[in-house]
């Protein structure tokens, strides 16, 4: 099992965010499609954003979170 705390995937693709290069969306938000929970998802804020994971326990880890869910079945809704 990934240790969530750890995941030197997640901290290398939010890097770019925390670091300065790229600033967060004031509005509308960011889609991740097939994300994961981790700690780098809750170091700040992230207004708007929805992810997407059609791995059920990866959902439901997410879902746990409080992060926002969409389904994967391509029909918008978020849970």
């Amino acid at each position: 099992m990934r240790d969530a705390a750890a995941d030197d995937a997640l901290a290398t693709l939010m890097l770019p965010f925390e670091a300065g290069p790229l600033s967060w969306p004031a509005e509308g938000g960011a889609l991740f499609l097939r994300a994961r929970d981790g700690y780098p998802l809750h170091r700040q804020p992230r207004p708007g954003l929805v992810c997407e994971q059609s791995f059920r326990p990866e959902a439901e880890r997410l879902e746990r979170s409080g992060l926002t869910l969409r389904e994967a079945d391509g029909d918008g809704a978020e849970r």
